[in-house]
């Protein structure tokens, strides 16, 4: 029951218990008195104790046992439903996760599943945001320690760069009013910018900001990022297609395109509507329009590895901010592997860590 004292409860079981064995041995040794054979006087006070100690052991372990139950610290990893955990203000570096199947080990910042298995994390740090930007898509420059980002809408779409220790906005080129801006992606000092609805996209020096070039493609325009060594750029376009661009052509030409199936049972089932893309450790994460979840998958087969369901943060941020719209928006340190999220009108950019797969 709630309130009583645990150590006081095992102290009188304790006292019980010794009492139990002395009245045990009594009756033993009386049994056999009165059996007048001395061997069988030895054999029940034997077993008598026996008895009475092993119970006594039970007794100890059991309450030892919920003690350190007890006692452990509450390094709680967040719950991917309500976004409850704590939090700390430094990063913790993940191990991979050990699995009988469908895990891999070989290395790298984050634990690898190939199984689509929910995995758990924890914020690590939070960075203030304008709540006022519509984030379409976002990179981290790591020798500058900033943002990238690309804030849609139309009459309101920009390219900016962001302090990525107290979220200021450093440097900003406002697109014209007829561009809807979408995902961004950094290429050899160039920044590559999509647009929803025109079949444009817009090339700036990143240092200054200012355009350079453009480039067009067929279909709408959403996520974009840059793979390994730069060697290729993968873009979305709200269907469940991936395509694989070619930097080096002036065109960024399409090398081929991959479908993105659902993880698990449903794979033969397409993932549409990726939006956000970020190149993470040989991965894709995409942000999914409407979906809370961020889907990990293998860019050359479209399979889905793993998801991280960040209902807490979405939820989190409605409560403290009427105007959050969807989660969209995922950068990454590939020096640190720190992995940041946010969304659109979100005021906060949240630096999380993914833990493992949730049982």
């Amino acid at each position: 029951m709630a309130g009583d004292d645990p150590t006081q409860s095992f102290l009188a079981t304790e006292d019980g218990a010794a009492s139990r064995r002395s009245d045990a041995k009594k009756q033993a040794l009386v049994d056999a008195r009165e059996s007048g054979r001395p061997w069988c006087r030895i054999v029940l006070v034997l077993l008598a104790s026996a008895l009475v100690v092993g119970a006594g052991v039970g007794l100890g372990l059991y309450f030892g046992l919920s003690a350190g139950q007890r006692d452990q610290g509450d390094d709680t990893p967040v719950d991917a439903q309500t976004g409850a955990g704590n939090e700390s203000p430094e990063p913790v570096a993940a191990s991979p996760t050990a699995s009988a199947s469908g895990t891999d080990t070989s290395g790298g910042p984050y634990p690898k599943v190939t199984n689509g298995s929910l995995l758990e994390y924890r914020i690590v740090n939070k960075i203030p945001h304008d709540p006022g930007a519509f984030t379409q898509g976002i990179l981290y420059y790591a020798p500058e320690d900033v943002f990238y980002t690309s804030n849609g809408e139309y009459g309101k779409s920009n390219l900016r760069k962001v302090s990525a220790k107290d979220g200021k906005v450093l440097q900003e080129h406002i697109l014209e009013s007829q561009y809807f801006a979408e995902g961004l992606a950094l290429h050899k000092d160039k920044l590559y910018q999509l647009t929803w609805q025109k079949q444009t996209g817009f090339i700036y020096d990143r240092s200054s900001l200012t355009q350079v070039g453009t480039w067009s493609y067929r279909g709408q325009g959403w996520g974009l990022t840059t793979g390994t060594e730069g060697k290729v750029m993968y873009m979305s376009d709200g269907t469940d297609i991936i395509r694989h661009l070619d930097p080096q052509s002036p065109s960024l030409d399409v090398i081929k395109e991959v479908h993105a199936h659902s993880p698990g049972e449903n794979r033969l089932d397409k993932l549409d509507q990726l939006n956000e893309l970020e190149f993470i450790d040989g991965e894709l994460w995409a942000n999914k329009w409407y979906s809370n979840r961020i889907y990990c998958f293998d860019p050359d087969t479209g399979n889905v590895n793993s998801q991280i369901d960040l209902s807490g943060l979405v939820q989190a941020q409605r409560e403290q901010n009427r105007h959050a719209d969807v989660l969209n928006g995922i950068a990454y340190d590939e020096t640190t592997g720190r992995v940041w999220v946010t969304g659109k009108r979100w005021d906060t950019i949240y630096e999380i860590e993914t833990l493992g797969v949730k049982h």
